[in-house]
């Protein structure tokens, strides 16, 4: 409501502009105070923990200084914007709460100095204690990584069951508890019988698992005992959910995965969802089917005078065999 009584100009989007801010904000340029904030460390309030290097960034340099040059120089403009917001909260807070007492001034000190020509031959503690902690905070990362995966390669023995099938739909498959999430959802498609052609993901307990570490995440971290489950979630229209259950873990390492038992054939892809599917197949055994049902089965694939098509194991194995060798 508050918003919709301002003046037009006033909530409309503009370009980055910092001799604009330093305006707004009532900027005096001090160049003794900007050689100060330059080399002073202003890791002072919680934002500028969110401005440490991506993981990708800093796995492909050797020391915290290579950063420099690979991530926060080239990113200069975007650092600009983010010290000239933290200038803009600092001046209008109505309390002092940050560790650091960072003047709003000091803020738009370092913006300036990220235009200087010269500053990548300057000291700028600010990107310098940034790079810093994206190693510390990366080496941990790797640290609970390999805490989490806990275990040594190990071979297990998986049963996945798609929620609320009737007649049950499952997978008995062994497999490494190296597996990432995005294997595993590669596995999933192949010995359930999914065209892989929707979204996905994964959750535990309930809660979801960000799909930006998918690709890292192993089983092992997940599945460490018997009778440990983790969910994965095919086709947001659909919502076919799926258990995978730890039923058994071996000694050896598994590879290639492989089938060893199953139940029930997949269900058509966009056929409307489990309960839509299995009523589907209740229509299917029923000897007398009128027009609009018949219908219904011809559009998902279910021909009454043809037989489903069973789980087949060893075709399914061929499969694994393919993609896995």
């Amino acid at each position: 409501y508050w918003l919709s009584q301002l003046p037009f100009a006033w909530t409309q989007p503009e370009p980055f502009n910092l001799d604009s801010w330093d305006q707004k904000l009532d900027y005096q340029p001090n160049q003794e105070r900007l050689e100060f904030s330059r080399r002073s460390r202003t890791i002072g309030h919680s934002l500028m923990m969110t401005w440490l290097a991506p993981f990708e960034y800093v796995s492909a340099t050797k020391k915290p200084k290579d950063l420099l040059k690979q991530y926060y120089y080239p990113n200069k403009d975007t650092f600009a914007k983010r010290l000239a917001y933290s200038a803009a909260v600092k001046c209008y807070q109505k309390s002092e709460s940050e560790t650091y007492a960072t003047s709003s001034d000091q803020y738009l000190d370092l913006a300036h100095a990220l235009y200087d020509p010269s500053i990548n031959r300057k000291k700028f503690v600010l990107f310098k204690s940034l790079a810093e902690v994206s190693y510390e905070e990366f080496i941990m990362a790797q640290h609970e990584s390999a805490q989490a995966s806990g275990r040594e390669q190990q071979g297990l023995v998986v049963k996945i069951m798609l929620e609320d099938a009737t007649p049950a739909v499952w997978r008995r498959v062994h497999l490494s508890n190296q597996f990432t999430l995005n294997e595993m959802h590669d596995l999933i498609q192949t010995v359930m019988g999914w065209e892989d052609c929707h979204l996905f993901g994964f959750s535990l307990n309930g809660e979801t698992i960000p799909e930006a570490h998918y690709h890292q995440l192993k089983l092992a971290s997940f599945l460490r005992n018997p009778d440990d489950e983790i969910e994965y979630h095919y086709d947001v229209g659909d919502d076919w959910q799926h258990v995978i259950r730890l039923e058994k873990i071996l000694k050896h390492e598994i590879h290639p995965p492989k089938i060893t038992a199953g139940n029930g054939m997949c269900p058509e892809e966009d056929s409307g969802g489990i309960w839509s599917w299995n009523h589907a197949l209740r229509m299917y055994k029923k000897k007398n089917l009128n027009e609009e049902e018949l219908e219904q089965l011809e559009w998902l694939g279910l021909d009454p005078v043809e037989l489903l098509t069973p789980f087949n194991k060893e075709e399914t194995n061929k499969q694994l065999n393919a993609d896995y060798s």
